[in-house]
């Protein structure tokens, strides 16, 4: 028997304003009675400050959700099920598309990432574009994570699966899986500089859940949506009164989360291992790296720059904390799983198809910050990769001029 279920939660800003959830998800069995022979899962995030980024999570998993639903029923073979992936992908793009041009809005309005996987039990396929990710659990115990996270350049920036920048692949001797959208994923699996390490304690009571009937299935189901919503509680102890932080006091946003498992697989994984030492030890390395790359950056700052010198004399101003100015570093010996045709090194070639030029170019008029507050700025359509940034969508080259225009009116 293989097993799957999935849990979507509205963040909770979005539960404040009544605003509706970005992330979407869906999991299911194919056959849908019976002996399953694939189990599958979808999870989308819309990107937070496009206005109709709800309904474009919505359609990229409806759609793909029907589109694997018809075509694993009829596949026989393995051999094609990238294909497979990729033509749902075709076909969420295409829907989203005709929802802008129904709704006479710009595409980028509908912003959102896409992961999918499908999974037999021992193979995993997926697809993906975003910022979300997919943690594997391998039958000889290690695990890690499968895809990359498609951020853009900027701060708070995701290419968003409209970018046409696709990463398909797939992982043999498979146990289970799970996908997340980023408000989880950020919390237990660590950005690229410090090699996408996953914090395997909070992930084992999914990755290791031995699930071998339907009840077993939906109460698992039903304790980690109750564990996700968990707010702050008190107890009393020893006549004090005790604050338990829960799961919601760290995490706030809209988040979504599916399991894909072989639990006579995962039955027969090596002992559960963690070296709880050495994670804090890398930490501690890791946070001590970023220190040192930002004191460089600061030293070399204040040495050619009088201005901010002064600033900083005077106490205006101070370096900034962010780790993500050293994101520039690459992970040398870290490669994405990938096959000769879907070579998720190399981006796909970006744009627009020609009967949507007209559309796309519509998308040019003011787009607003949102949340983020301020005013309306212009967004740059050109080639290339679009990037969605506090509710400006930016395209390849143009980011650069697109920065220096939002400065300009600051």
């Amino acid at each position: 028997m293989l097993c799957e279920f999935s849990v979507t939660q509205k963040g909770e800003s979005h539960i404040k304003h009544d605003l509706p959830c970005q992330d979407h998800s869906d999991s299911f069995a194919v056959p849908a009675t019976g002996e399953p022979k694939y189990v599958a899962a979808i999870v989308a995030d819309g990107v937070g400050s496009e206005e109709y980024s709800d309904k474009g999570s919505k359609s990229a998993v409806d759609v793909v959700s029907k589109c694997l639903k018809g075509r694993l029923a009829s596949t026989e073979s393995h051999d094609h099920m990238l294909d497979v992936i990729e033509d749902a992908f075709e076909e969420a793009l295409d829907a989203a598309l005709d929802m802008a041009d129904d709704m006479q809005e710009p595409f980028t309005k509908f912003a959102t990432t896409l992961t999918v996987a499908v999974f037999d039990g021992r193979t995993l396929w997926y697809g993906h574009a975003g910022d979300d990710g997919i943690v594997a659990m391998r039958r000889d115990g290690t695990y890690g994570m499968v895809t990359e996270r498609h951020e853009g350049d900027l701060a708070n920036s995701v290419v968003p699966f409209g970018s046409r920048r696709w990463q398909f692949g797939e992982e043999a001797d498979v146990a289970s899986c799970v996908l997340m959208t980023d408000g989880i994923l950020d919390y237990c699996v660590k950005d690229q500089l410090e090699g996408n390490r996953v914090k395997l304690p909070f992930l084992k009571p999914l990755l290791y859940a031995v699930l071998e009937t339907v009840d077993e299935v939906q109460t698992a189901r039903a304790d980690w949506d109750e564990f996700l919503m968990a707010s702050r509680d008190e107890g009393q102890a020893d006549g004090d009164t005790v604050v338990r932080t829960v799961f919601r006091d760290l995490v706030r946003d809209d988040l979504s989360i599916a399991l894909l498992s072989n639990p006579e697989a995962v039955a027969n994984l090596p002992a559960y291992s963690f070296d709880l030492d050495a994670w804090n030890a890398d930490s501690d390395y890791y946070e001590a790296a970023r220190e040192e790359g930002l004191a460089e950056l600061d030293r070399v700052r204040l040495e050619e720059d009088s201005e901010y010198r002064e600033r900083v004399r005077l106490g205006k101003e101070r370096h900034p904390r962010q780790g993500r100015q050293l994101r520039s570093s690459s992970m040398e010996g870290v490669a994405p799983a990938t096959d000769a045709k879907h070579d998720s090194a190399m981006p796909v070639p970006l744009g627009v198809p020609a009967k949507r030029e007209a559309q796309a170019r519509e998308a040019s008029a003011p787009c607003s910050l949102g949340d983020q507050g301020g005013g309306e700025w212009p967004q740059v359509l050109a080639d290339g990769a679009c990037v969605v940034v506090r509710g400006i969508g930016i395209i390849g080259d143009a980011i650069e001029d697109a920065v220096q225009e939002m400065f300009k009116k600051t």
